[in-house]
Protein backbone atom coordinates (compact mmCIF):
# COMPACT_ATOMS: atom_id res chain seq x y z
CA UNK A 1 0.00 0.00 0.00
CA UNK A 2 1.38 3.43 -0.92
CA UNK A 3 1.84 5.59 2.20
CA UNK A 4 0.23 9.01 2.35
CA UNK A 5 -2.39 8.24 -0.28
CA UNK A 6 -5.21 10.80 -0.52
CA UNK A 7 -8.70 10.46 -1.93
CA UNK A 8 -8.18 13.03 -4.67
CA UNK A 9 -7.83 12.76 -8.43
CA UNK A 10 -5.99 16.02 -9.15
CA UNK A 11 -2.64 14.71 -7.80
CA UNK A 12 -0.31 12.23 -9.43
CA UNK A 13 0.25 9.77 -6.58
CA UNK A 14 1.86 7.09 -8.69
CA UNK A 15 -1.16 4.75 -8.58
CA UNK A 16 -4.12 4.01 -10.84
CA UNK A 17 -7.16 6.30 -10.66
CA UNK A 18 -9.27 3.48 -9.22
CA UNK A 19 -6.79 2.69 -6.43
CA UNK A 20 -8.13 2.58 -2.84
CA UNK A 21 -6.61 1.70 0.50
CA UNK A 22 -7.99 0.52 3.84
CA UNK A 23 -9.08 4.04 4.81
CA UNK A 24 -11.33 4.52 1.79
CA UNK A 25 -14.59 3.78 3.65
CA UNK A 26 -13.64 5.25 7.02
CA UNK A 27 -16.02 8.18 6.53
CA UNK A 28 -18.96 6.01 5.50
CA UNK A 29 -21.88 6.02 7.93
CA UNK A 30 -25.01 3.93 7.98
CA UNK A 31 -28.58 4.95 8.83
CA UNK A 32 -27.56 8.43 9.98
CA UNK A 33 -31.01 10.03 9.88
CA UNK A 34 -33.08 6.86 9.85
CA UNK A 35 -35.86 6.84 12.43
CA UNK A 36 -36.25 3.57 14.31
CA UNK A 37 -39.73 2.87 15.63
CA UNK A 38 -40.68 1.09 18.83
CA UNK A 39 -43.35 -1.59 18.69
CA UNK A 40 -45.61 0.09 21.27
CA UNK A 41 -45.56 3.37 19.33
CA UNK A 42 -46.39 1.66 16.05
CA UNK A 43 -49.27 -0.23 17.67
CA UNK A 44 -50.63 3.01 19.12
CA UNK A 45 -50.39 4.90 15.83
CA UNK A 46 -52.12 2.05 13.95
CA UNK A 47 -55.29 2.81 15.90
CA UNK A 48 -56.43 5.45 13.42
CA UNK A 49 -56.49 2.86 10.62
CA UNK A 50 -58.66 0.50 12.67
CA UNK A 51 -60.91 3.43 13.55
CA UNK A 52 -61.45 4.36 9.92
CA UNK A 53 -62.18 0.77 8.91
CA UNK A 54 -64.64 0.45 11.82
CA UNK A 55 -66.38 3.71 10.88
CA UNK A 56 -66.90 2.52 7.31
CA UNK A 57 -68.31 -0.78 8.60
CA UNK A 58 -70.70 1.10 10.91
CA UNK A 59 -71.67 3.39 8.04
CA UNK A 60 -72.52 0.48 5.71
CA UNK A 61 -74.27 -1.48 8.48
CA UNK A 62 -76.42 1.53 9.28
CA UNK A 63 -77.54 1.72 5.66
CA UNK A 64 -78.52 -1.94 5.69
CA UNK A 65 -80.49 -1.52 8.91
CA UNK A 66 -82.28 1.59 7.61
CA UNK A 67 -83.00 0.02 4.23
CA UNK A 68 -84.54 -3.05 5.85
CA UNK A 69 -86.59 -0.99 8.30
CA UNK A 70 -84.81 -2.21 11.43
CA UNK A 71 -83.82 1.35 12.33
CA UNK A 72 -85.93 4.40 11.52
CA UNK A 73 -84.59 7.82 10.45
CA UNK A 74 -85.88 9.56 13.58
CA UNK A 75 -83.92 7.15 15.76
CA UNK A 76 -80.79 7.75 13.66
CA UNK A 77 -81.14 11.53 13.95
CA UNK A 78 -81.70 11.30 17.69
CA UNK A 79 -78.73 9.01 18.13
CA UNK A 80 -76.58 11.30 16.02
CA UNK A 81 -77.63 14.32 18.06
CA UNK A 82 -76.81 12.55 21.33
CA UNK A 83 -73.33 11.57 20.15
CA UNK A 84 -72.80 15.06 18.76
CA UNK A 85 -73.64 16.70 22.07
CA UNK A 86 -71.44 14.24 23.96
CA UNK A 87 -68.54 14.80 21.57
CA UNK A 88 -68.83 18.57 21.64
CA UNK A 89 -69.01 18.55 25.45
CA UNK A 90 -65.89 16.37 25.76
CA UNK A 91 -64.06 18.49 23.23
CA UNK A 92 -64.97 21.68 25.10
CA UNK A 93 -63.83 20.24 28.44
CA UNK A 94 -60.46 19.33 26.92
CA UNK A 95 -59.72 22.27 24.62
CA UNK A 96 -62.23 24.90 25.76
CA UNK A 97 -63.25 25.12 22.11
CA UNK A 98 -66.34 23.83 20.33
CA UNK A 99 -67.32 23.23 16.74
CA UNK A 100 -69.16 26.01 14.91
CA UNK A 101 -72.76 25.31 15.86
CA UNK A 102 -74.08 27.98 13.52
CA UNK A 103 -72.20 26.45 10.62
CA UNK A 104 -73.44 22.96 11.51
CA UNK A 105 -77.06 24.19 11.64
CA UNK A 106 -76.62 25.78 8.21
CA UNK A 107 -75.26 22.52 6.80
CA UNK A 108 -78.11 20.55 8.38
CA UNK A 109 -80.66 22.96 6.90
CA UNK A 110 -79.00 22.79 3.48
CA UNK A 111 -79.04 18.97 3.50
CA UNK A 112 -82.71 18.99 4.59
CA UNK A 113 -83.63 21.25 1.67
CA UNK A 114 -81.76 19.02 -0.79
CA UNK A 115 -83.04 15.71 0.57
CA UNK A 116 -86.00 15.41 -1.86
CA UNK A 117 -83.61 16.06 -4.75
CA UNK A 118 -81.03 13.61 -3.44
CA UNK A 119 -83.76 10.96 -3.14
CA UNK A 120 -84.40 11.04 -6.91
CA UNK A 121 -80.94 12.09 -8.05
CA UNK A 122 -79.83 8.57 -9.04
CA UNK A 123 -83.23 7.22 -10.00
CA UNK A 124 -82.09 6.27 -13.51
CA UNK A 125 -79.00 4.43 -12.23
CA UNK A 126 -79.29 0.75 -11.38
CA UNK A 127 -78.92 -0.35 -7.77
CA UNK A 128 -75.94 -2.59 -8.59
CA UNK A 129 -74.13 0.39 -10.09
CA UNK A 130 -74.93 2.47 -7.01
CA UNK A 131 -73.47 -0.19 -4.74
CA UNK A 132 -70.37 -0.49 -6.93
CA UNK A 133 -69.86 3.27 -6.96
CA UNK A 134 -70.33 3.46 -3.19
CA UNK A 135 -67.81 0.68 -2.64
CA UNK A 136 -65.29 2.48 -4.82
CA UNK A 137 -65.84 5.78 -3.01
CA UNK A 138 -65.41 4.18 0.41
CA UNK A 139 -62.17 2.56 -0.74
CA UNK A 140 -60.98 5.98 -1.92
CA UNK A 141 -61.89 7.39 1.48
CA UNK A 142 -59.84 4.68 3.14
CA UNK A 143 -56.83 5.11 0.83
CA UNK A 144 -56.67 8.92 0.82
CA UNK A 145 -57.56 9.49 4.45
CA UNK A 146 -55.04 11.52 6.44
CA UNK A 147 -53.58 9.07 8.95
CA UNK A 148 -51.09 11.60 10.29
CA UNK A 149 -48.03 10.15 8.53
CA UNK A 150 -47.26 13.26 6.51
CA UNK A 151 -47.53 11.30 3.26
CA UNK A 152 -47.95 13.73 0.33
CA UNK A 153 -50.33 11.25 -1.32
CA UNK A 154 -53.10 11.80 1.23
CA UNK A 155 -55.89 14.31 0.72
CA UNK A 156 -58.51 15.25 3.29
CA UNK A 157 -60.65 16.84 0.58
CA UNK A 158 -60.68 13.75 -1.65
CA UNK A 159 -61.27 11.42 1.31
CA UNK A 160 -64.17 13.45 2.72
CA UNK A 161 -65.80 14.11 -0.66
CA UNK A 162 -65.61 10.42 -1.51
CA UNK A 163 -67.39 9.43 1.71
CA UNK A 164 -70.12 12.07 1.25
CA UNK A 165 -70.60 10.95 -2.35
CA UNK A 166 -70.99 7.36 -1.13
CA UNK A 167 -73.53 8.56 1.46
CA UNK A 168 -75.57 10.37 -1.21
CA UNK A 169 -75.50 7.30 -3.47
CA UNK A 170 -76.62 4.90 -0.76
CA UNK A 171 -79.15 7.36 0.70
CA UNK A 172 -80.90 7.57 -2.68
CA UNK A 173 -81.89 3.91 -2.27
CA UNK A 174 -83.59 4.48 1.11
CA UNK A 175 -87.43 4.59 1.38
CA UNK A 176 -88.05 8.33 1.95
CA UNK A 177 -86.44 11.75 1.87
CA UNK A 178 -86.46 11.67 5.70
CA UNK A 179 -84.24 8.59 5.53
CA UNK A 180 -81.98 10.42 3.07
CA UNK A 181 -81.64 13.40 5.39
CA UNK A 182 -80.86 11.29 8.43
CA UNK A 183 -78.30 9.17 6.60
CA UNK A 184 -76.41 12.09 5.02
CA UNK A 185 -76.35 14.01 8.32
CA UNK A 186 -74.95 11.03 10.22
CA UNK A 187 -72.36 10.57 7.44
CA UNK A 188 -71.19 14.18 7.91
CA UNK A 189 -70.81 13.58 11.63
CA UNK A 190 -68.93 10.31 11.13
CA UNK A 191 -66.54 11.34 8.38
CA UNK A 192 -66.08 15.07 9.03
CA UNK A 193 -66.67 15.94 12.68
CA UNK A 194 -65.35 12.71 14.16
CA UNK A 195 -61.91 13.20 12.55
CA UNK A 196 -61.40 16.37 14.56
CA UNK A 197 -62.77 14.80 17.73
CA UNK A 198 -60.42 11.83 17.70
CA UNK A 199 -57.40 14.08 17.20
CA UNK A 200 -58.43 15.92 20.36
CA UNK A 201 -58.71 12.63 22.26
CA UNK A 202 -55.36 11.42 20.92
CA UNK A 203 -53.51 14.54 22.04
CA UNK A 204 -55.30 14.52 25.40
CA UNK A 205 -54.92 10.98 26.76
CA UNK A 206 -53.25 7.89 25.33
CA UNK A 207 -55.49 5.34 27.08
CA UNK A 208 -58.66 7.25 26.15
CA UNK A 209 -57.60 7.08 22.51
CA UNK A 210 -57.02 3.32 22.74
CA UNK A 211 -60.44 2.92 24.41
CA UNK A 212 -62.02 4.90 21.56
CA UNK A 213 -60.41 2.62 18.99
CA UNK A 214 -61.51 -0.59 20.68
CA UNK A 215 -65.02 0.76 21.28
CA UNK A 216 -65.48 1.54 17.59
CA UNK A 217 -64.28 -1.93 16.58
CA UNK A 218 -66.63 -3.58 19.09
CA UNK A 219 -69.62 -1.51 17.92
CA UNK A 220 -68.86 -2.25 14.27
CA UNK A 221 -68.48 -5.97 15.01
CA UNK A 222 -71.77 -6.14 16.91
CA UNK A 223 -73.54 -4.36 14.05
CA UNK A 224 -72.06 -6.72 11.46
CA UNK A 225 -72.85 -9.97 13.27
CA UNK A 226 -76.61 -9.97 12.46
CA UNK A 227 -75.86 -8.95 8.87
CA UNK A 228 -73.05 -11.32 7.98
CA UNK A 229 -70.99 -13.37 10.41
CA UNK A 230 -68.09 -13.65 7.96
CA UNK A 231 -67.93 -9.87 7.63
CA UNK A 232 -67.78 -9.50 11.41
CA UNK A 233 -65.02 -12.10 11.62
CA UNK A 234 -63.12 -10.35 8.82
CA UNK A 235 -63.28 -7.06 10.72
CA UNK A 236 -61.91 -8.62 13.90
CA UNK A 237 -59.17 -10.35 11.92
CA UNK A 238 -58.20 -7.18 10.08
CA UNK A 239 -58.14 -5.26 13.37
CA UNK A 240 -55.77 -7.83 14.86
CA UNK A 241 -53.55 -7.66 11.78
CA UNK A 242 -53.50 -3.85 11.68
CA UNK A 243 -52.87 -3.55 15.42
CA UNK A 244 -50.34 -6.32 16.03
CA UNK A 245 -49.24 -8.27 12.95
CA UNK A 246 -48.29 -5.43 10.62
CA UNK A 247 -46.57 -3.30 13.31
CA UNK A 248 -44.51 -6.31 14.43
CA UNK A 249 -43.58 -6.98 10.80
CA UNK A 250 -42.60 -3.34 10.28
CA UNK A 251 -40.40 -3.25 13.38
CA UNK A 252 -38.76 -6.52 12.34
CA UNK A 253 -37.99 -5.13 8.87
CA UNK A 254 -36.20 -2.15 10.40
CA UNK A 255 -33.14 -4.34 10.88
CA UNK A 256 -32.82 -4.53 7.09
CA UNK A 257 -32.42 -0.76 6.70
CA UNK A 258 -29.00 0.05 5.24
CA UNK A 259 -28.83 3.66 4.11
CA UNK A 260 -25.21 4.69 3.57
CA UNK A 261 -23.85 8.22 3.84
CA UNK A 262 -20.41 9.64 3.14
CA UNK A 263 -18.40 12.46 1.58
CA UNK A 264 -19.77 11.51 -1.84
CA UNK A 265 -23.24 12.81 -0.89
CA UNK A 266 -24.45 16.11 -2.29
CA UNK A 267 -23.64 19.13 -0.16
CA UNK A 268 -26.55 20.17 2.10
CA UNK A 269 -27.07 23.85 2.90
CA UNK A 270 -27.75 24.23 6.61
CA UNK A 271 -29.81 27.20 7.74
Amino acid sequence: MKMGWEKVLYKDQGVADNYTDDTFLDEMKKNVNTRMYKIKDVIFESGIVSQQVAIICIFVSLFIYMDSGVIGPTYVLLLGLIFLVIGVTIQYLITKKTIGWVQYVKIAGFVFALSPILKTLTKTISTDTIYAMSTGMLLINLLFHDYGTGNPGVSKVISLNASIFAAVCLASRLPSFWHVYAYVIIAIEMFALFSEFRQVIKSWHRKAYILLTESLVVIATLMLIPIHLTAAFSLVTSHFAITFLFPAWMVRLQRMKNNIHGPWDEAMIKK
